[in-house]
C-alpha cells in the first residue's frame, strides 16, 4: 500500500493479522529527504509508544496482555538511494486489526510504500485493510538491465489475478510486458499437469531470450540483454483500446515471433 504523512503529522497502516498468522514483517520505505518513526496498536488495545528512529536501532517490545513480541528496526540512509527503510516485526501476533502509525518527523516528500511478505509467506487472511495494487512489483524485478514479465491468460486474455503492477518507487515504467501464466501445461516430476504464476510466465521469457540469444551467437555477438529486451518489446501484441505502455500488461502481451520479424532488419 502506499500513503503520506505531513511535517508532525500521522497515517495510520490497518492490517488485519489471519487466525492462524504466526508473525510477519511490514517493510516501510520513505524517501530519502524524510524521516518518520512509527508507534504500534495492538487488536486488544495495547499500544508501544511512539519510536524515535537512530540508524540500525532494533526495538524490541513484548506485549503485557498478549503473547506478541513486536520489534522495529530503521535503516537509514540506505547505501543505494539513501531512503529510509522501517521494519515492523509481528511475532505471534493476536487475530484482529493492528493499527502500525507513520508520524512524521522531517518531512519534504511525505509519500511512504509499505509491503507485506509475498503469497505464501503470510497467512492468507492477513491482508491490509486499504491495499493498493499499484507499486507491488519488488525485487529482483526492480533491478536495473533485467526483463520483467507479469502474467495473463492466453485463453480468455486476462490478466492474472496475482500478477504484480507497477512502477516502482522510483516511477520507472513496469512490468516490460507480459507472457502466458495461468492453466500453462508443463512438466512434473510425476508427469504433466497444469501451473499459474508469475513464475511460469518467467520462465516462458527466459525461454524466449534464449531463442534470441541464440540467433545472436550467429548473427551479432554483441546481442545482449538490452538488445533482447528491446525487441521482446517492439514485437509485442497490443490490443485495439488498450494504452501503452501501462502498468498492469507493460508494453503488451510476449510474441516471438514478431519479436523476430522486427530483428530481420537488422543489418
Amino acid at each position: 500500500m502506499m500513503g503520506s504523512v505531513t511535517q508532525d503529522g500521522s497515517t495510520d497502516i490497518e492490517i488485519h493479522s489471519g487466525e492462524h498468522e504466526q508473525g510477519f514483517l511490514v517493510i516501510i520505505s520513505t524517501y530519502l529527504s524524510d524521516r518518520v518513526s512509527v508507534s504500534i496498536t495492538s487488536p486488544l488495545g495495547e499500544t508501544v509508544n511512539r519510536i524515535l528512529p537512530e540508524p540500525g536501532l532494533i526495538a524490541e517490545t513484548r506485549l503485557r496482555l498478549e503473547n506478541t513480541t513486536v520489534i522495529v528496526d530503521y535503516y537509514y540512509p540506505l547505501t543505494t538511494t539513501g531512503n529510509q527503510i522501517t521494519n515492523v516485526r509481528l511475532i505471534a501476533p493476536t487475530p484482529g486489526i493492528w493499527t502500525i502509525t507513520v508520524h512524521g518527523d522531517r518531512i519534504l516528500n511525505g509519500e511512504f510504500h509499505a509491503w507485506l511478505p509475498i503469497t505464501g509467506f503470510v497467512d492468507h487472511e492477513t491482508v491490509f485493510l486499504l491495499p493498493n495494487p499499484y507499486y507491488t512489483i519488488t525485487s529482483p524485478a526492480t533491478a536495473s538491465g533485467v526483463i520483467t514479465c507479469g502474467a495473463y491468460s492466453a485463453i480468455n486474455k486476462s490478466l492474472y489475478v496475482s500478477s504484480s503492477w507497477g512502477p516502482d518507487i522510483f516511477s520507472v515504467q513496469l512490468p516490460d510486458f507480459v507472457a502466458p501464466g495461468v492453466n500453462v501445461m508443463g512438466v512434473y516430476p510425476w508427469g504433466y499437469g497444469s501451473m499459474s504464476g508469475t513464475s511460469v510466465s518467467t520462465a516462458i521469457t527466459a525461454g524466449a531470450g534464449a531463442l534470441m540469444l541464440q540467433w545472436g551467437s550467429s548473427n551479432n555477438l554483441h546481442w545482449n540483454t538490452s538488445n533482447v529486451r528491446s525487441y521482446l518489446i517492439y514485437g509485442c501484441t497490443r490490443r485495439p483500446g488498450f494504452t501503452y505502455p501501462n502498468y498492469q500488461w507493460g508494453y503488451g502481451e510476449l510474441n516471438l515471433m514478431r519479436a523476430f520479424e522486427f530483428m530481420r532488419e537488422i543489418p
